[in-house]
């Protein structure tokens, strides 16, 4: 089993992820947890990208257009990186993890899961 603290670094806990042997957590681990937060942003940023193409300064603007797409390409990376993860992750410690983002429930926690 894994030894790690709460606060455990993020590079530590990838390195027990790719050896098998990370803490299970009740919620997102931490990789999890930032995934998420660079969908959050890289969503706003496909949609305010969007809407400038809209507005009379950037309207057929080339540079705004390409970044769009280059965003939303960023976009479409970060969802299949972050399915891959759920995949991965709950292989690992035998747990549903799509059905539990599903109904919002996972099995009890054990000795040594983190909250």
């Amino acid at each position: 089993a894994a030894r790690v603290t709460a606060l455990m670094p993020y590079a530590g806990y990838a390195r027990h992820a790719v050896r098998g042997d990370a803490p299970r957590y009740l919620g997102h681990n931490p990789l999890g947890a930032w995934m998420i937060v660079a969908l959050l942003v890289a969503l706003t940023a496909v949609g305010v990208s969007g809407w400038l193409m809209t507005t009379d300064t950037y309207f057929g603007s080339e540079f705004m257009e390409e970044a769009h797409e280059a965003l939303a390409q960023g976009l479409l990376a970060l969802v299949a990186l972050h399915v891959a993860g759920v995949l991965f992750t709950g292989w690992h410690q035998g747990e549903n993890l799509v059905r539990a983002m599903w109904n919002g429930r996972k099995r009890a926690p054990a000795p040594g899961d983190i909250d």
